[in-house]
């Protein structure tokens, strides 16, 4: 509290300084890390930014304990304790080995989900949570071929065949380009994975978070939406 006494009083002569800490998903990072930080520190020269990666059950503990300022988290449950401002809707796609000769990607709809089987990642991720009660709702359920948490091993795996994954289009990044996948949007009714900002309704906003906030919401539609 003191430093951040300290800051608005530096702020109140001159261009904003502090510190912020945001916390983004590794895939999110990926995408929204450098263009961050080059804005951040390209519009406020005196303050200092810093970045930590994490899952949404992450982001949501450290942003109760002060670790964070700001987070961005994919589909949170309503929570007194958290503020929410909303960011982006990723249509979610079924991701696939890429077949030996190339043609339209197409769709796959909803309810033929449970005709592929999945490399998905563990309870509670938000994925997986979205993607069992998405298809409870149509009497359904996912078939399961293996459970894995990171993004870039789901990926390899699905390139070698053992599957297939649930992901937004941009977490290819993660695969490199020389990657053989297709990413086919799951339609009837699309899947979509909500993106929020976040914050601890438990303290007050510094100048920096509020920055950020913007900034965010600045960057990150644009990016975020392929």
């Amino acid at each position: 509290q003191v430093e951040s006494a300290k800051a608005d009083l530096d702020e109140s002569r001159t261009a904003p300084v502090g510190r912020v800490s945001i916390g983004l998903p590794p895939t999110v990072g990926r995408v929204l890390s450098g263009p961050l930080v080059a804005t951040f520190r390209e519009r406020f020269p005196r303050a200092d930014i810093s970045i930590v990666e994490g899952l949404t059950v992450h982001i949501l503990e450290w942003l109760a304990l002060g670790r964070v300022d700001v987070g961005v988290v994919y589909n949170p449950s309503s929570s007194p304790a958290v503020e929410l401002r909303p960011l982006v809707e990723q249509p979610l796609c079924l991701i696939s080995p890429a077949p030996e000769k190339r043609g339209p990607a197409g769709t796959v709809e909803l309810k033929r989900l449970p005709e592929y089987a999945l490399i998905i990642p563990s309870r509670p991720h938000t994925i997986r949570m979205l993607v069992e009660s998405r298809l409870a709702a149509l009497g359904l359920k996912p078939k399961i071929a293996l459970e894995v948490d990171g993004v870039r091993a789901i990926l390899d795996l699905v390139q070698r065949g053992h599957g297939h994954a649930v992901l937004a289009r941009h977490a290819l990044i993660d695969a490199g380009d020389g990657a053989k996948l297709v990413a086919r949007p799951i339609v009837k009714p699309a899947l979509r994975s909500v993106m929020a900002m976040a914050t601890s309704a438990q303290r007050p906003l510094t100048r920096m978070a509020q920055e950020a906030i913007a900034l965010l919401g600045e960057l990150g539609p644009p990016l975020l939406k392929g």
